[in-house]
């Protein structure tokens, strides 16, 4: 059996009382989706972390925070490939040199250059931003308009291998914490009392 101790039991209850009080909220899908949208271009909570947050103050509610991921992620890299196309490549490669990620940037090219448009999928799932692969995806198409070549590289398909990568991602990760969860709070229930648990009066 699992072993909670005094200082993590505090915590959880601390925990498990601002759950219950924000358990039906209907601001939180809202406000979940659109910090996973900011998340992508100021990375300060992971977004896992934030999904599987919201999935422990509403268990039952873990599918839509897992749909509001997905779009969330979409939507972003929707917008990376926007940037890859209309802002100059020399300035984008400048952040990329500022900000120290030649190295991802460098697997998110070798990414392309082995699997194309489904370099989304597979950086989804080994955990490799996918927003730098669109925007390589928006810089291609922006030299292929400018070389006349009918034919550039479709962004739809890759916004949609991304879409699934990050879902099936995600499902594990959720379906996990969901149930992981409720069985965690079911224990620490029984421990202390049903009653310590319930939200802190006003």
């Amino acid at each position: 059996m699992m072993r909670i101790r005094h200082g993590e039991k505090k915590i959880l209850i601390a925990w498990i009382r601002f759950a219950r009080a924000h358990r039906e909220s209907r601001r939180l899908p809202i406000f979940l989706t659109l910090l996973l949208f900011l998340d992508a271009f100021v990375i300060i909570i992971p977004s896992i972390l934030l999904t599987c947050a919201a999935i422990t103050i509403t268990p039952r509610r873990w599918m839509l925070f897992i749909g509001c991921f997905v779009l969330a992620v979409m939507a972003n890299n929707l917008v990376a490939y926007e940037i890859g196309r209309f802002f100059p490549a020399r300035d984008i490669h400048y952040i990329v040199n500022f900000l120290g990620v030649q190295n991802l940037w460098e697997s998110a090219e070798a990414a392309i250059r082995q699997y194309g448009k489904f370099a989304t999928f597979i950086g989804a799932l080994a955990g490799l931003p996918t927003q730098l692969i669109t925007i390589m995806i928006g810089i291609a198409d922006a030299q292929a308009l400018l070389l006349n070549r009918s034919e550039p590289p479709s962004i739809g398909a890759a916004i949609l291998f991304c879409g699934v990568g990050h879902g099936i991602k995600m499902f594990l990760i959720g379906g996990l914490v969901r149930f992981g969860w409720v069985k965690l709070e079911r224990k620490v229930a029984k421990d202390v009392g049903a009653s310590l648990l319930q939200p802190l009066k006003k």
